[in-house]
C-alpha cells in the first residue's frame, strides 16, 4: 500500500514538473537582448514638478541592438517625495512598440538614483564667443551681456553682478554670471557657487582693425549700374548702392553700415560716380589705426545693352539628366527658368520658376507637380537689360515618389539603418548600427521604365559615404555606388524586374564606416522631352489579355503613355455591367466575382495632349468555386493553430479572430476542402479589417506541415480595412512555387483535402475579422 501511494506522489510531483517546463518553453525569452544606457542619477530640487518624462530622460535602450520603436517607461515611483531632501529609486522598464519587453527574468527594469535637494548642485560647463566692447554711454540690457555666452543644455545663465560696470568712463570692466535651473539657483556643490566672467571694454569710440566689407556675402565688390533716363532718384541710387553691403569683423560679428559720403549722381548722365559707405557701432564710426573705417563704391550710369536670348533650350542627356540645358550666351551672369502650363505662352502664370546662376538647372529638387510643360528660359546680367524668352521647350515630368526630410525620418521598413529627423540641419539622418552599415527603405510605389526613371537625392552631408538601390522583384538595383559627395546628385535608375511597370521601393544608407548621410529631400521622376509631332497619338489596343499569373486577376500588356486603363466587367451571356472602374496598373481582379462567366472589356486611356484612347480590348473567363463561407459558417471553424479563436460579431455580421492565452499569433481554419493547385486556387476575403497583423496558412491533409504561408503587416497601427484580401495558395512564403503545383499533379500533395487557415500575427492587441470566405478559380473561355 506505501508503495503504490510513493508511486502516485512521484508521478504526481513529474506532471507538476512537466507543466511548469512546458510554460517557460511557451514563453522563452531566451534571444531577447537588452542594453539600457545613460541611466545617471537625477538632481531634483525641493518642490519641483516630477513628470514621467523627467524621470526618464536621457534613458535610453536597445532591444536586440535596435533601438527602433524602444521607449523607457516608468515601472515604480516607490517612495519618491519631493517635498523634503533625500535620496530615492526608482524603477523604470523598456517598451518595444508599446508593448513590456520581457527577458527570461521577467520584465526588463532598471534602477535610477533621483537626489532631492534645497539646490541643485552640477559641474556646467561655460562658454563665451567674445569680450565684449562698448562705446562710451552706450546703453545696455542684461541680455546684451549675456549674449554670446551659453552653459550646459538644461541651465541658464544669469547676470549675478554688473554693478562694477560704468559705461560713462573709458576702462576694462568685468560682469560675472551665474547659473540657474528652473528657476533655483546651481552651485558646483554645498560650499561652492557657480560663477562665470565676461570683459566688457568701454572706448570713446570702438577701435577694430579686422573690419571686412562683403557685398552680398562677396567680398569682391562689383558697381552699382543704372540704367540710363531710367528716372531713378538719388534716393532710390543711394538705396541700391547700399543695399547688400555688410560689414564683419573675423569673429564675424556684424557692424552697421550707413552712407557717409556721396557724388551728386544724376540717372540722365551717364558716368561714374562714387559713395562712400562707413561701420558703425552704436552710432559711433569704427576706427581702425585713428581712421574711420570706410570703403567706397562705384555708381555707373550707362544705357544697358541687351543680353542676347538663351537658345536651344532642351532635355538634359549623359550626366545632365534630369536637367533642363541650354547656350549660354555672352555676359549673361544668371539666369530665370520658367515653366508654364504646356502650349501656353512665357507670358502666362508660372507653375514655377528657378532662378540658377548655371546654364544647366535641374528639375529634380524643384517640386514640380505631374504635368506636361512648355519651358522658357531668359538671361540676366548686373548692366546688362534682361533678354527676351527662349523659345519654349515642351516636357513631360512624371512624380513616382517625392520624399521631404520629415517623410524620410520615418520610413518604417529599415534594415540596419536608423532613419530619425536632425533638428539641427532640418534634414533626414540616417545612422549606421554598430557594425558600420546600414540603410533605411521607403515605402512602395509604381515605378514606369518605359519613361526612363531617374533618382534626384539631395544630400546635406555625409560622415563618410553613402548609396541608394532600388527594391524591385526582391532584388536591390544599385542606383548610387559608394560615395562621398556633399551635394545633391540625379542619377539614371538602371532597369529592375520583368516588366515595363513595378512595383518598387527606395533604400539608401550610408557605408565605409561613417556614421550617418544627411538628406534634404528624394525624388523618383521622369523628365523627357516632347515633339509636336507626338502630340495626340493613337493608343495602341491592349494584346495578350489572360488570366494573372497570381491566379485572381485579368492582365494585359502595359501601354506606354496612358493615363490608365477603362475596365467593365459584364455577365457572359446577358452582357449587363457587374463592375467597372479605372485604373493604372495592367491587371483588374476578378476573383471577388459571384461564380459564373463574364467578359472584361478594356480601353488605354488617353493622355491628352499626347494621347487619345485606344480601342476597346475584350477577354472572356469564369470564376469558379471550390466552397464557400459566410461570416456565421466561419465562426463555426473548430479547426485551431496556436491556441487562436474565431467568434461571430452579429452587429456588424463578421467572424472575428482573437489570441487565447500569451500567444502573438495564430490561425483558425476550414476542414479540408478538396483543390487541385493546378488550376492556381484563390482565397478570397471580402470586408476584412486588420489591426497589428493578418496571416494566412494552408495545408493538405492532418499533419498542418504548411505549403503557403503569408502574412500581411497594415502601415497603420490604429488598423486598416480592405474590401478584399486574395491569397493563392499555390504560392510559398518566398512567392515561389509549391513544388507539387509547377509540374505534374502526381503528388497526393498537389491535390485533395487542403485546409485553409486565417488568423493575426504581430502582438496580443492584434485582432482581424471578416466578412466571407470563398475559395474559387479562374479558367478562361
Amino acid at each position: 500500500m506505501k508503495t503504490i501511494r510513493k508511486k502516485r506522489i512521484f508521478l504526481s510531483l513529474l506532471c507538476v514538473l512537466i507543466l511548469v517546463l512546458c510554460l517557460v518553453s511557451c514563453n522563452d525569452y531566451s534571444e531577447i537582448k537588452v542594453e539600457i544606457v545613460g541611466n545617471s542619477p537625477v538632481e531634483l530640487a525641493v518642490g519641483e514638478v516630477v513628470t514621467d518624462e523627467i524621470l526618464t530622460s536621457g534613458v535610453k535602450a536597445t532591444v536586440n541592438e535596435s533601438s527602433q520603436n524602444v521607449t523607457i517607461y516608468v515601472v515604480d515611483k516607490n517612495d519618491l517625495d519631493v517635498s523634503k531632501v533625500g535620496e530615492y529609486t526608482v524603477v523604470l522598464g523598456v517598451k518595444l512598440d508599446g508593448e513590456i519587453v520581457y527577458d527570461r527574468h521577467g520584465a526588463v527594469t532598471c534602477q535610477r538614483k533621483v537626489a532631492v535637494r534645497e539646490t541643485f548642485y552640477a559641474d556646467v560647463k561655460f562658454s563665451c564667443a567674445s569680450d565684449l566692447y562698448f562705446v562710451k554711454g552706450q546703453t545696455f540690457t542684461s541680455q546684451t551681456l549675456l549674449d554670446g555666452c551659453s552653459v550646459s543644455e538644461g541651465f541658464s545663465l544669469y547676470v549675478r553682478d554688473e554693478t562694477g560696470l560704468n559705461v560713462n568712463l573709458v576702462g576694462t570692466y568685468r560682469v560675472y554670471f551665474g547659473v540657474k535651473k528652473q528657476d533655483k539657483i546651481v552651485k558646483k556643490d554645498a560650499e561652492t557657487e557657480l560663477i562665470f566672467t565676461r570683459k566688457i571694454v568701454v572706448s570713446d569710440s570702438l577701435e577694430k582693425d579686422d573690419i571686412t566689407f562683403y557685398f552680398n556675402d562677396e567680398i569682391e565688390q562689383e558697381p552699382v549700374y543704372i540704367q540710363h533716363k531710367s528716372g531713378a532718384t538719388q534716393s532710390e541710387i543711394l538705396d541700391e548702392a547700399i543695399s547688400g553691403v555688410s560689414a564683419k569683423d573675423d569673429d564675424f560679428n556684424s557692424y552697421d553700415v550707413q552712407i557717409v559720403a556721396f557724388d551728386e549722381i544724376d540717372s540722365a548722365v551717364n558716368g561714374e560716380y562714387n559713395v562712400t559707405i562707413g561701420a558703425f557701432y552704436n552710432n559711433q564710426p569704427v576706427i581702425s589705426n585713428g581712421q574711420k573705417v570706410e570703403i567706397r563704391r562705384k555708381v555707373v550710369v550707362k544705357q544697358f545693352e541687351k543680353l542676347s536670348c538663351p537658345e536651344n533650350v532642351s532635355v538634359g542627356e549623359g550626366k545632365n539628366v534630369g536637367c533642363i540645358v541650354f547656350d549660354n550666351p555672352p555676359n549673361a551672369q544668371s539666369f530665370t527658368v520658367k515653366i508654364v502650363n504646356l502650349g501656353q505662352a512665357y507670358s502666362a502664370e508660372a507653375v514655377a520658376e528657378i532662378d540658377s546662376q548655371q546654364s544647366v538647372v535641374p528639375l529634380g529638387f524643384c517640386n514640380l507637380p505631374d504635368g506636361d510643360y512648355t519651358v522658357f528660359v531668359n538671361a540676366h546680367s548686373k548692366g546688362f537689360a534682361d533678354s527676351d524668352y527662349s523659345e519654349g521647350c515642351n516636357v513631360e515630368y512624371k512624380v513616382f515618389a517625392s520624399y521631404s526630410a520629415n517623410d524620410i525620418a520615418v520610413w518604417q521598413n529599415s534594415d540596419h539603418g536608423e532613419p530619425s529627423f536632425d533638428k539641427k540641419s532640418g534634414t533626414a539622418k540616417i545612422t549606421t548600427t554598430r557594425d558600420g552599415w546600414g540603410k533605411a527603405k521607403s515605402g512602395e510605389f509604381s515605378l514606369d521604365y518605359s519613361l526612363n526613371p531617374l533618382l534626384a537625392l539631395n544630400i546635406y552631408k555625409v560622415d563618410s559615404a553613402y548609396f541608394a538601390t532600388l527594391f524591385v522583384d526582391k532584388t536591390e538595383i544599385k542606383i548610387i555606388d559608394d560615395t562621398r559627395k556633399n551635394l545633391p546628385v540625379t542619377a539614371t535608375i538602371p532597369k529592375g524586374g520583368n516588366n515595363e511597370i513595378v512595383k518598387a521601393a527606395l533604400i539608401v544608407g550610408p557605408t565605409g564606416g561613417g556614421p550617418s548621410v544627411y538628406i534634404r529631400s528624394a525624388r523618383v521622376f521622369a523628365l523627357n522631352a516632347v515633339e509636336q509631332a507626338e502630340l495626340n497619338q493613337p493608343l495602341e489596343t491592349p494584346q495578350n489579355m489572360r488570366l494573372g499569373d497570381n491566379g485572381y486577376s485579368v492582365t494585359w500588356n502595359a501601354i506606354k503613355k496612358c493615363a490608365g486603363y477603362s475596365v467593365l466587367v459584364k455577365k457572359y451571356a446577358e452582357q449587363t455591367v457587374v463592375a467597372s472602374d479605372v485604373v493604372t496598373e495592367n491587371s483588374f481582379a476578378v476573383a471577388n466575382l459571384p461564380v459564373g462567366q463574364y467578359t472584361i472589356e478594356v480601353m488605354a486611356k488617353g493622355k491628352p495632349p499626347y494621347t487619345v484612347d485606344s480601342s476597346v480590348a475584350t477577354f472572356s473567363f469564369s470564376v469558379n468555386s471550390y466552397a464557400m463561407f459566410n461570416a456565421q459558417q466561419i465562426s463555426s471553424f473548430s479547426n485551431s493553430w496556436h491556441s487562436a479563436k474565431v467568434a461571430y460579431d452579429k452587429t456588424t455580421d463578421r467572424a472575428v479572430f482573437n489570441h487565447s492565452g500569451n500567444v502573438d499569433y495564430g490561425a483558425v481554419g476550414c476542414n479540408p476542402v478538396n483543390v487541385d493547385l493546378s488550376r492556381k486556387p484563390v482565397a478570397v476575403l471580402t470586408d476584412v479589417f486588420v489591426k497589428g497583423g493578418f496571416l494566412a496558412r494552408g495545408y493538405f491533409g492532418s499533419s498542418k506541415m504548411f505549403v503557403m504561408q503569408h502574412d500581411t503587416v497594415p502601415q497603420s497601427r490604429d488598423g486598416q480595412s480592405y474590401a478584399n484580401i486574395f491569397k493563392p495558395l499555390w504560392i510559398d512564403a518566398d512567392g515561389n512555387l509549391i513544388p507539387e503545383a509547377s509540374g505534374t499533379i502526381a503528388s497526393p500533395q498537389g491535390q485533395g483535402g487542403y485546409s485553409f487557415m486565417i488568423g493575426f500575427c504581430k502582438g496580443k492587441d492584434s485582432r482581424v475579422s471578416v466578412k466571407s470566405l470563398s475559395i474559387v478559380y479562374l479558367e478562361a473561355i
